[in-house]
């Protein structure tokens, strides 16, 4: 629905707590589903940094949630393969890492970086 000004309102469904610091990037992960093929109709993970050196994936129907750890400082950005199955971090530590989502592991890290 919309204001007077056209302007569409969100309603908010669900809060996600345990978070008492800022959102820095927040990424949908989109959803596999057989062969491969991607389901972009229903979001059902998101990938979340907050002001510390972790990353948080949340499960949104049960919102469970799964810890990446590996950063040593704050991570400030992610994003997602369009597969679904790969998250790149980058973050103050001067690293890049990519993550199998499924496998929750670190497969790959790159440093170096200086203007992050």
């Amino acid at each position: 629905s919309g204001d007077e000004s056209g302007v569409t309102l969100l309603n908010s469904n669900r809060t996600i707590i345990g978070h008492n610091d800022e959102i820095l990037d927040l990424k949908i992960i989109p959803n596999l589903v057989g062969e491969g093929k991607i389901d972009a109709s229903v979001a059902r993970r998101v990938a979340v940094a907050t002001n510390s050196a972790q990353v948080r994936v949340f499960e949104l129907g049960s919102f469970s949630c799964n810890v990446l750890e590996g950063h040593t400082d704050t991570v400030l950005s992610i994003d997602v393969s369009p597969c679904g199955r790969y998250l790149g971090t980058s973050g103050k530590d001067q690293t890049m890492r990519i993550w199998h989502l499924k496998s929750g592991k670190c497969v790959a890290v790159a440093t170096g970086h200086t203007e992050a």
